[in-house]
């Protein structure tokens, strides 16, 4: 295994332990994994936070006691030499986003900031939901047809547009 695959196995291992572990348990993987002088930068409210144990404490295990089903979805997930040091050393990039399962609660940020996910998020998390799921029941992806370009079920027309409801828009029209 390259260096490279190496350095991405261990960020594997730190996103399939910390996807694993309940609100509970953070602290332990986050000990475990990450430097004990972290510094985490986050959105507001939570902006910078140091220390793994901290960030455990005010960011994932309020987020893992709210939405307990969450999903992380990686978009992409890389790594390189750094070439600030003369490439001693290898650094991992990973972009994505987590997915709320359909059982939110509502977040406990910090004391008197409560941010009411049913309310707020509900409703698109369950189109999400339901979009999932139709587009796994109508659309799939097979080397064999079109090199796995997603492609309408039982059909070979490519480059599908799918929306919700219609497993057959896959073109959009504009008038003029």
């Amino acid at each position: 295994m390259s260096d490279l695959q190496a350095a991405k196995a261990v960020v594997r291992a730190f996103y399939d332990a910390l996807d694993h572990a309940d609100a509970t348990d953070t602290a332990d993987v986050m000990t475990s994994h990450c430097a004990p002088d972290l510094v985490w930068r986050g959105f507001h409210p939570f902006n910078e936070i140091v220390g793994s144990e901290r960030v455990a404490e005010r960011f994932w295990a309020p987020l893992k006691t709210s939405l307990t089903s969450l999903q992380r979805r990686l978009d992409m997930f890389f790594a390189g030499r750094n070439q600030i040091d003369g490439f001693e050393t290898v650094w991992v990039g990973t972009m994505g986003h987590l997915m709320p399962g359909p059982d939110l609660e509502p977040l406990d940020l910090e004391p008197g900031l409560l941010l009411d996910l049913p309310m707020i998020a509900g409703p698109k998390v369950t189109a999400a939901h339901a979009y999932l799921a139709d587009r796994k029941r109508y659309i799939t992806t097979d080397p064999e047809i079109f090199g796995g370009v997603p492609t309408v079920k039982g059909t070979r027309i490519p480059g599908v547009r799918f929306l919700h409801g219609s497993p057959f828009a896959s073109v959009t029209f504009r008038f003029r």
